[in-house]
């Protein structure tokens, strides 16, 4: 439902020129190009994001954003870079950045996130 019917208006030309959006920012939802560009901007080495949905699959960047907003939140000895079984090493590199963003330091209400 968020991809097809996420209830924004399109951009008009003037607010893509207000933005200074480049053109590989044009695609997406509002919310998905926001995110996007918020993650680049946190300037985290290695971590380029031009597809949301692919960025973040595995696990690993969201990890990533997390430490970077809060260090230390992370346990990363439970985080794998490139997971051996992409079907199980992704839900548990997801699983240890919600974990992180349930710890009291970040301040956040993860409510009906599992």
């Amino acid at each position: 439902m968020f991809n097809t019917k996420h209830g924004l208006e399109e951009l008009t030309e003037d607010e893509y020129k207000l933005c200074a959006m480049v053109d590989d920012d044009i695609e997406g939802s509002r919310e998905e190009r926001a995110f996007r560009l918020w993650v680049n901007s946190l300037n985290i080495p290695g971590i380029y994001i031009d597809d949301l949905y692919d960025g973040v699959s595995d696990g690993w960047t969201l990890c990533k954003v997390v430490d970077k907003v809060q260090p230390g939140v992370v346990e990363w000895k439970n985080v794998a870079e490139v997971p051996k079984n992409y079907q199980f090493g992704n839900p548990s590199n997801i699983g240890e950045a919600i974990k992180a963003c349930k710890k009291p330091e970040m301040g956040l209400k993860m409510i009906g996130i599992g």
